[in-house]
């Protein structure tokens, strides 16, 4: 999650828009191959151990991916890392100033 929650943050990525426009019941979820149809086109690409390990963790249903849930756990990872850059910045430039 973490190498996905920096390659989202790096391209600057919603994938959001994505999974809703093939959630056609909108109900947060899509099947397992629209959701790494979706991570490929957004150049995401997973090895097999990967797919099926966010399939198991995120599964809806016996064949649905609960992809709300996995944004949700994804911007924590978004987040966790633009902080420690930010703040390892401030923190470099503070020693430089002084």
């Amino acid at each position: 999650m973490r190498r996905l929650g920096e390659v989202v943050r790096k391209h600057r990525l919603l994938l959001k828009p994505f999974f809703q426009d093939k959630d056609i019941s909108k109900i947060g979820r899509v099947s397992f191959t629209r959701m790494r149809s979706i991570l490929d086109n957004n150049k995401i690409p997973l090895t097999d151990n990967q797919y099926n390990l966010l399939c198991k963790n995120f599964a809806a249903d016996v064949d649905e991916f609960n992809y709300v849930d996995f944004i949700e756990v994804l911007k924590q990872y978004e987040q966790e890392s633009w902080n420690f850059n930010f703040f390892n910045w401030f923190y470099q430039c503070f020693i430089f100033i002084s």
